[in-house]
């Protein structure tokens, strides 16, 4: 993918893949979620150079390999409104912020 980047500092082409495969999930995201999906990565993507959150070798494809296995549990399992979930020792955030910027009402 080319490193056209956005206002997020993913490449758009990132950003074009995530709603691409949550919308073909049922998971229909707007611009602002899309956009805070984009800056989480880029803040992830930071704190990675530092602190070791995900594999050095996943830097290339965090969109894929981290924020869109995050959200994959929303295409398959219906979660109801206002359900209480739980994130426990999940180092870097995943999977639950993206959950949380995609269904802000868990």
């Amino acid at each position: 993918m080319k490193p056209i980047t956005s206002s997020t500092g993913l490449a758009y082409e990132h950003l074009a893949l995530v709603r691409q495969t949550c919308a073909s999930n049922g998971l229909e995201l707007t611009e602002t979620q899309l956009n805070r999906l984009g800056q989480y990565a880029a803040i992830l993507l930071t704190w990675n150079e530092n602190v070791n959150l995900v594999s050095r070798s996943a830097t290339d494809s965090v969109v894929l390999s981290h924020i869109i296995h995050s959200l994959s549990i929303l295409f398959r399992i219906e979660i109801p409104p206002y359900f209480r979930m739980l994130d426990l020792g999940t180092g870097g955030g995943l999977p639950g912020i993206p959950i949380s910027i995609a269904r802000p009402d868990l």
